[in-house]
């Protein structure tokens, strides 16, 4: 949970968090009376990292379930799979049929769905003009590294196979989905494929070495993200070496690569990757436009567009995608 203390942000932001909170709340006690545990069991699982990962799962798609009730009843929204791998339109009335946002959920590698992330597609969607094909990648510890990027690579492969033009596609993702998005393009580059247009990274989780400073700079601000970094890293590395450029994108040749957009909050646990993601792209000559959002937390695009500087993030993201699209 943000430490609303600690972010001066706008009056209608804090509120947007608080209702957030709320919910978390809320899907904290139905998951307790699920397990027949008590509340403050259920809050404490400080220790049981299987029953921890049940309960986050269980609260993010609580959460995405409620924020989905958002969309507006003339998005459509179609589930199919590619090669077993789940896949999801968003699809706006005006948005051309074949000019696509390749996208990848956030979740450490171990939460999120294509379900839970409904509603910030359909953000995407609208400000991009672009209709999205969400990825249901595989999660760990149940599929850990390679499986995610493999479904990531599925993604792209099919969009080539149905006649989408690569200058048509944008690929990113939120948080692990933006490191996913950077992996997906090594993967790309090793398999000489051509390269989409270019690339939107929210809060990307590029270093899972977790060496950034940022980590324990604003772990009093994101303690919850701070803990559960190394713990998860572990998890999806499942023994590889997190210096693994497929692992831990920011240690590859990224030469050649499209143009970014790297979005990050000021007070983020992952704001040092967004920079350290920035600084080895521009090394390699990669077009980069990196903002960071003062005073906004981790991912922060997912509290929506009804504030402020959420409005203001997703407006530049339609400036980058007419830039280049």
């Amino acid at each position: 949970m943000v430490n609303l203390e600690l972010i001066q942000a706008s009056s209608k932001f804090k509120m947007i968090l608080q209702e957030r909170d709320e919910l978390t709340q809320k899907a904290t006690l139905e998951f307790a009376k699920l397990k027949g545990i008590s509340v403050e069991d259920a809050s404490e699982m400080k220790g049981d990292w299987n029953l921890i990962l049940e309960l986050e799962r269980y609260t993010n798609e609580y959460r995405g379930k409620d924020e989905r009730s958002q969309v507006p009843k003339n998005v459509k929204s179609k589930s199919f799979e590619i090669q077993g791998t789940k896949a999801e339109w968003t699809i706006l009335p005006n948005n051309p049929e074949k000019k696509v946002f390749l996208y990848f959920f956030g979740g450490a590698y171990v939460v999120g769905s294509l379900k839970a992330s409904g509603y910030l597609s359909y953000l995407f969607s609208k400000y991009t003009g672009l209709n999205v094909l969400g990825i249901g990648y595989s999660l760990a510890p149940e599929k850990p590294f390679p499986a995610a990027i493999e479904d990531a690579i599925k993604g792209y492969k099919w969009l080539l196979s149905n006649d989408f033009d690569p200058k048509d596609i944008v690929i990113g993702g939120s948080s692990a989905g933006g490191g996913l998005a950077v992996a997906t393009l090594l993967k790309i580059k090793e398999l000489g494929l051509d390269f989409p247009n270019s690339a939107i990274l929210i809060s990307p989780w590029v270093d899972l070495t977790c060496r950034a400073k940022s980590i324990k700079k604003f772990k009093d601000i994101e303690p919850d993200l701070a803990f559960e970094l190394k713990a998860t890293s572990s998890l999806y590395a499942h023994g590889e070496s997190k210096k693994n450029p497929f692992i831990s994108p920011v240690f590859g040749d990224l030469s050649g690569f499209p143009p970014f957009l790297i979005h990050a909050g000021s007070v983020e646990t992952l704001s040092d990757d967004a920079k350290l993601l920035a600084e080895n792209a521009r090394n390699y000559g990669v077009q980069v436009d990196l903002k960071i959002w003062e005073n906004m937390p981790h991912d922060f695009h997912v509290y929506g567009d009804n504030f402020p500087i959420g409005k203001q993030a997703f407006e530049d993201i339609t400036r980058f995608t007419n830039e280049h699209i």
